[in-house]
């Protein structure tokens, strides 16, 4: 494998198309695509922009009224395509950061797509972390899917990088789509986004640069494609694959899914085995007695080998497992129920161990969610958080189960140790598995979270009455020989504990104690130094307070010098102008005797 097989190596010319473009905000069309809507419109091709929210959740400084900045967005958008060459674009206003596939929206964007009849349509990728354009993503695929429209689809990446197999130089034009992207000042001012995506742009002309210098990347596929594939398998397109070489090839794995009634969420739990990165692996789908899932299993068998077992009647959830696993080849099993989901490595993990250890037996952690229909619509309520997280303990196991059968993987062979499930348990019969294999082996937990335990609550179901059942069938692991055998061994374990957290308390009171007397005596050695430091602050107190009173003096004293100088610069300048004039000098010629006396007499005259 080479490069080439990943990237492309040369840019593509996607003018003379009907363009739709599907942008979850104003600016998302000039910072994806904007390079290529001006190549579009310099061919005259016609160009259809649709903003399907009013992006008025990105005024996070509350500087705006709401209204007044949904107008703002609009004016820069406008401004934008007029940069962009396009006339034709219209505004949805459906509420920011609330954009949903649901039915409203998907048949307008249907009744669009039918009028306008687009050969190209440029739309966020599925992967985006923005839930409004993952949603405008959904939106597409499911009017792609029901509408069975025939065009070319270019999904084009903003915040999150896509592997992309089409490049459009846009280097003639990127000083335009500079233009058109700051065009959004509003946004410019909490981040730099026009330089981001140039910066993306200038990164994506990587493998094309003896000819450009900007590029948009975009991964371009065609609508008939994804007629009957699910979102989800987008996933897959982003997966490079591996060159394993001469590596050795790795077991098979089996996955046993049962399901009822449920096929939205089958398709899920198919998807979530979809993004595996383990292989070979095959799939054991069983209908207990629910409505047909032929269909949802068609999508999926070009990616995954999937055998489809459906029950006349419903039979129950042990009855089904055994279904499975009466058709399993692979050497490890691991259970999926459709409303839970694997994350991608979790199949790595589990079976990497086991065929590196020889154990048989091993889980992991999971994540639970709870869980409720509304309508149509599986919702999360609340968060997500660790299920359990609980290292191996046999006995423990006995008082309750804290492995979610999904987390956990074994072998082929112990399970023909144990026979099939109990077929007269409705639920719960995972632990009564657990149990009965817990005999024969040691389980391994491996931490770290590799899948989805999706709860819903069931009002009719009875998990005290259930729980007593398992009780009963197991409770001669509790006679009275296994808990003197189990007991006393454990009696021990515990008080060799107690003595050693005897000693620690020991330990831990020594110290105490030896800091305690620390404390005392540092007080004790604080308390003179804390009276010295008092006295030496009265002290400073008293000598800033004469300080300050010195200092006033002194400015006393300054202000009457600066007085003093004043006068006697005055009384100079008087007697300079005496002895310069002409009377002065008339003095001169008089007798000494009368010269003093007429000189007296001028400076007192002076001084008047």
């Amino acid at each position: 494998m080479n490069e080439s097989q990943f990237i492309p190596f040369q840019t593509t010319d996607l003018i003379h198309h009907k363009v739709l473009v599907l942008a979850p905000h104003p600016d998302d069309e000039s910072l994806a695509c904007g390079g290529a809507l001006i190549l579009h419109t310099q061919a005259a091709d016609p160009v259809k922009i649709v903003f399907l929210t009013d992006g008025a959740q990105a005024d996070t400084q509350n500087e705006y009224a709401k209204d007044a900045y949904i107008h703002l967005r609009e004016q820069e958008a406008a401004k934008a395509c007029t940069i962009l060459g396009i006339t034709d674009f219209e505004f949805w206003r459906s509420p920011d950061r609330t954009l949903a596939a649901d039915e409203p929206t998907r048949s307008r964007l249907a009744q669009l797509v039918d009028a306008y009849q687009p050969t190209l349509i440029y739309a966020p990728s599925p992967l985006e972390y923005h839930p409004d354009h993952r949603a405008t993503a959904a939106l597409l695929w499911q009017v792609v899917q029901t509408t069975h429209i025939k065009t070319q689809l270019a999904f084009y990446e903003l915040n999150r990088p896509i592997n992309i197999n089409t490049l459009i130089n846009i280097s003639a034009v990127v000083e335009q789509k500079q233009r058109a992207c700051d065009a959004y000042a509003s946004q410019l001012k909490y981040y730099p986004y026009t330089e981001s995506a140039l910066g993306l742009n200038r990164y994506r002309a990587l493998t094309v640069a003896a000819d450009c210098d900007y590029a948009e990347g975009f991964f371009l596929i065609e609508s008939q494609d994804i007629f009957t594939k699910p979102i989800e398998t987008f996933g897959l397109t982003q997966i490079l694959p591996i060159d394993r070489g001469k590596e050795k090839s790795w077991p098979l794995v089996s996955i046993i899914i049962r399901t009822r009634n449920r096929n939205a969420l089958l398709r899920q739990a198919l998807a979530s085995v979809l993004t595996q990165t383990y292989s070979p692996l095959e799939v054991i789908v069983v209908n207990d007695g629910g409505e047909d899932s032929t269909a949802i299993i068609e999508e999926f068998q070009p990616y995954l080998p999937i055998q489809y077992i459906a029950h006349d009647q419903p039979r129950g959830r042990a009855a089904a497992a055994n279904t499975g696993l009466q058709a399993v080849k692979g050497k490890y099993i691991n259970f999926l129920d459709d409303d839970d989901l694997l994350y991608a490595t979790h199949i790595e993990k589990l079976a990497t161990f086991l065929e590196s250890t020889g154990e048989s037996f091993a889980y992991s952690d999971c994540e639970k969610g709870d869980y409720q229909w509304q309508g149509q619509t599986f919702l999360l309520q609340g968060e997500r958080r660790l299920f359990n997280g609980i290292d191996f303990d046999r006995d423990r196991l006995y008082f309750n189960n804290y492995i979610p059968m999904m987390t956990a993987m074994f072998t082929h062979q112990l399970w023909k140790k144990v026979n099939p499930l109990d077929e007269s348990l409705d639920c719960l019969e995972d632990w009564d598995l657990w149990l009965r294999m817990a005999q024969h082996t040691t389980f391994h937990r491996l931490s770290g979270v590799t899948a989805e335990y999706r709860h819903l609550f069931d009002h009719n179901y009875d998990n005290r009455y259930w729980t007593l059942k398992i009780y009963d069938k197991h409770r001669d692991y509790w006679s009275p020989e296994h808990l003197a055998k189990q007991t006393w061994p454990r009696i021990e374990a515990l008080q060799t504990e107690n003595d050693g957290l005897k000693d620690s308390l020991r330990h831990a009171q020594e110290n105490l104690e030896q800091e305690r007397r620390e404390r005392e005596e540092i007080q004790n050695q604080l308390e003179p130094l804390q009276t010295e430091n008092n006295g030496l602050k009265d002290l400073l107190r008293h000598a800033q307070q004469n300080l300050k009173d010195h200092k006033t003096q002194a400015e006393i004293l300054e202000a009457e010098m600066i007085n003093l100088r004043s006068q006697l610069t005055h009384t100079q300048q008087i007697l300079d102008f005496i002895q310069n004039s002409f009377s002065w000098r008339l003095t001169r010629l008089v007798p000494k005797n009368v010269r003093s006396t007429l000189r007296q007499t001028l400076l007192r005259f002076g001084q008047k």
